[in-house]
């Protein structure tokens, strides 16, 4: 699968937990960014079961299962991608285990 596919779905999961209730809307989205947001929040209130903001390696495996039998193909590993740990490393600049919006937008201008 082609690597910048793999990378943008990581993005997308591993910043899910970017938009609480709890934090101030920030500027206006876009209609795309707006969407894309939506169905962040949406996973995340389907998949992550404990409720901590972050899906664990069960919640991603649960997801990736249910993705699969929609017809999705994302050919990300349950835990993660080879390589997960050094890219929170990189982008992860609150050290929260998480990417939030502006994490998240810098690890996609960097690729």
């Amino acid at each position: 699968m082609n690597a910048r596919v793999i990378l943008a779905l990581t993005i997308a999961v591993g910043s899910l937990g970017f938009a609480r209730a709890d934090e101030k809307p920030g500027p206006a989205m876009d209609p795309q960014a707006k969407g894309f947001a939506d169905w962040q929040q949406q996973l995340m209130k389907r998949f992550d079961a404990d409720g901590d903001g972050k899906l664990s390696d069960g919640e991603k495996l649960a997801m990736q299962q249910a993705m699969t039998q929609q017809g999705w193909n994302l050919g990300i590993q349950p835990g993660g991608f080879p390589g997960e740990q050094q890219f929170l490393k990189q982008f992860d600049r609150n050290g929260d285990g998480k990417l939030d919006q502006m994490e998240s937008m810098m690890a996609q201008q960097a690729f």
